[in-house]
C-alpha cells in the first residue's frame, strides 16, 4: 500500500510540473464584430469554429479558420430572430466532425424560444 502511495505521489509530482505551450494570440474579428460569450469547437479536420454575440445589433456571430486566418464573421441568425446575448450568456456550439449545432435564443428572453440551427458540412 505504501508503495502505490508513493507511486501516486511521484505521478502527480511530475503532471504537476508538467507545462502548457501557448501559441502567439491570432485575432478573431474586429471588436466592431462584438465579442460576447465565445465558444469554439472544432471541424472534422480540427479547424477552429467560433461564434461569439454582437449585442446591440443581436446577432449570432461566426469565424472558422482556413488555414492561415479566420474567415470574415458572418451573422448566423436570421434577422427576424434577435439573439440574446451577455458577458455571461448567449449562443452555444457543438460539434462532432463536420456536423455543427448552433443553439440560440430569441430576445426577449423570458417569453421567446429556442432555437437550433444546423451544419452537415463543416459550416
Amino acid at each position: 500500500m505504501k508503495n502505490l502511495i508513493l507511486l501516486l505521489l511521484i505521478l502527480f509530482a511530475q503532471k504537476s510540473n508538467s507545462q502548457v505551450n501557448w501559441s502567439s494570440e491570432i485575432s478573431v474579428a474586429n471588436s466592431v464584430d462584438g465579442n460576447l460569450h465565445p465558444r469554439i469547437v472544432t471541424d472534422a479536420l480540427g479547424n477552429p469554429l467560433i461564434i461569439w454575440g454582437k449585442s446591440l445589433a443581436n446577432e449570432c456571430k461566426f469565424s472558422r479558420w482556413n488555414g492561415a486566418s479566420f474567415s470574415s464573421p458572418i451573422t448566423i441568425n436570421p434577422s427576424s430572430i434577435p439573439v440574446f446575448t451577455a458577458s455571461w450568456a448567449g449562443p452555444d456550439i457543438a460539434s462532432k466532425g463536420d456536423t455543427i449545432y448552433i443553439v440560440i435564443k430569441a430576445t426577449p428572453e423570458d417569453v421567446n424560444p429556442i432555437y437550433i440551427l444546423s451544419s452537415f458540412d463543416g459550416g
